[in-house]
């Protein structure tokens, strides 16, 4: 439930937007969900945005009784189109394949109507932005959110992968009638940063975002070949099991001073074809 952690983040900034990326949409009853996206985007006052992804690990899947991660995506497709209608506050009822909501309304329970609060996305649906997240290389991903008009962000793999990506997204935005805006295209980075480029390395080894990547991401990341690009992007000759510390810090971290860092961020939008904000420069 990612919305806690963002509800409690959202108290201590002004500016920051935030998102769950991604919800993993086959495991959430979809009313449900509607109503939570909903009313965080009205308290947060549109500093939220919708991350939606079917789940693309076979854990997942088991946790949740399923026997593959084959029949996601027809799940994710239902649950959209649900907590699409909830939002229109419309009264409806509709029970799909999977899932089941409904809108309430004064002929849908007469003897007790209650007028139900406003929990859309604050300024309307068309206000609230859906982004989806890729992987590998050839993502699906990308190719269904540029179907929908929904906004990409490359899950950093270095600079070939992003070129795929936002390549793969603009073919399927224009496809399918929509106009691919580079400003749209962002980023996926972790960050890490301290008065000098040494004490941000020194305190990023002894941290949990360290640990995270021992236990977790670094299986993730040679799962799905993310290293590949990012060590091409390096120069050096490697293989990602020969990737360590060091070569996380320096490569794949933004870890050090806020000049350094700055840098670097402005250097990938031209190494990537551009993405972020309309100067280039990534969110």
């Amino acid at each position: 439930m990612p919305e806690a952690i963002i509800a409690a983040c959202a108290q201590t900034t002004r500016q920051m937007r935030f998102a769950p990326m991604a919800h993993l949409l086959p495991y959430h009853d979809p009313a449900t969900l509607a109503i939570r996206v909903g009313w965080l985007s009205q308290v947060m006052e549109g500093r939220y945005f919708l991350g939606v992804a079917p789940g693309g690990h076979h854990t997942d899947a088991i946790l949740h009784g399923f026997d593959s991660i084959s029949e996601l995506g027809k799940r994710q497709l239902e649950a959209l189109h649900l907590m699409e209608r909830v939002w229109e506050r419309k009264p409806f009822k509709e029970r799909g394949q999977f899932f089941q909501a409904g809108f309430p309304g004064p002929d849908t329970m007469p003897e007790y109507w209650v007028e139900i609060a406003n929990n859309s996305p604050f300024g309307g649906r068309a206000k609230l932005e859906i982004a989806v997240t890729a992987l590998s290389m050839n993502s699906k991903s990308m190719e269904f959110a540029g179907s929908r008009d929904y906004s990409p962000i490359s899950f950093f793999g270095g600079t070939p992968q992003m070129k795929a990506h936002w390549d793969t997204w603009a073919g399927a935005m224009k496809a399918n009638g929509h106009t691919p805006d580079r400003r749209r295209f962002r980023v996926c980075r972790d960050v890490f940063i301290a008065d000098t480029d040494a004490e941000a390395k020194r305190r990023y080894l002894k941290s949990g975002m360290a640990q995270t990547w021992h236990k977790y991401l670094k299986e993730i990341y040679v799962k799905f070949g993310l290293f590949n690009g990012i060590i091409q992007d390096s120069g050096q000759s490697l293989s990602p099991s020969d990737i360590d510390d060091d070569f996380l810090a320096e490569h794949v971290i933004l870890c050090g001073s806020p000049e350094d860092r700055h840098r670097e961020t402005g250097n990938v939008g031209p190494r990537s074809g551009g993405l972020g904000t309309d100067r280039g420069e990534p969110t």
